[in-house]
């Protein structure tokens, strides 16, 4: 197996402590929670930002060698990277739920096309009495 590492499936930073922001900023956290597009500070959307690297991630591993390719990133951006696979805009990123540690699985067509045809699996974490 070739391994890839890809910065644009990094982890999406603000600089911030979450709890933190919650209280501290809580105009620009409200609006990251319920409008997470329109989220900017310093005039950068960093939703945005992170879905042009989605964009790009997909490209590269479109066009890499081989037919099997694993992706290993986090929630937000792998929140990005199903919502721009499947062509869903950035206002659609919350309405996609991630499960921490969940396998996704995609397909493409010989057109190109994107398919899921697995989300969130989540069996390989599996202990008794403990569910997910």
């Amino acid at each position: 197996m070739i391994v890839y590492q890809r910065k644009e499936l990094s982890k999406l930073s603000f600089l911030w402590d979450t709890a933190e922001a919650a209280t501290s900023h809580r105009e620009a956290f409200s609006t990251w929670r319920e409008r997470p597009a329109e989220f900017n500070f310093d005039g950068r959307y960093p939703l945005l930002e992170v879905f042009d690297r989605a964009a790009q991630a997909w490209k590269e591993i479109l066009e890499a060698p081989g037919t099997s390719h694993l992706v290993v990133t986090h929630k937000s951006m792998m929140r990005a990277f199903l919502c721009t696979a499947l062509n869903l805009p950035p206002t659609s990123f919350r309405a996609v739920d991630i499960h921490n540690g969940g396998v996704s699985i995609f397909r493409v067509n010989k057109r190109g096309e994107v398919m899921m045809t697995n989300m969130n699996m989540t069996a390989h974490m599996h202990h008794d009495g403990i569910f997910y």
